[in-house]
Formats: C-alpha cells, sequence, structure tokens
C-alpha cells in the first residue's frame, strides 16, 4: 500500500512539475517569436492588414 501511495505521489508531482515547464516553455516561445516577428504582440496589429500582407 505504501509503495502504491508513494508511486501515485510521485507521479502526480512529475506530472505537475511537467505541465508548468511546459506551459512556461509555451508562453516564453509565444511571447518571444511574437515580439521577434513583430516587435510587439500580436493581438496589437491589425488583422486585416496582416491578412493583407500574406
Amino acid at each position: 500500500m505504501r509503495t502504491m501511495s508513494i508511486t501515485r505521489a510521485t507521479a502526480l508531482t512529475l506530472s505537475a512539475i511537467l505541465a508548468l515547464v511546459v506551459a512556461a516553455f509555451v508562453a516564453l516561445a509565444m511571447t518571444g517569436s511574437a515580439r521577434a516577428a513583430h516587435g510587439t504582440g500580436t493581438e496589437a496589429m491589425p488583422p486585416l492588414q496582416s491578412d493583407a500582407d500574406l
């Protein structure tokens, strides 16, 4: 019983840590790519102009 509780606790903690790391990495990647591509956030760019450019 103790081994089951320990494995479940470690699995939950590892999954939580992985989720936080992935969320932070995705957030940093999205903000970094948006700043590198447009200089500001993509939300500040007018959508019609970006569609016309493409």
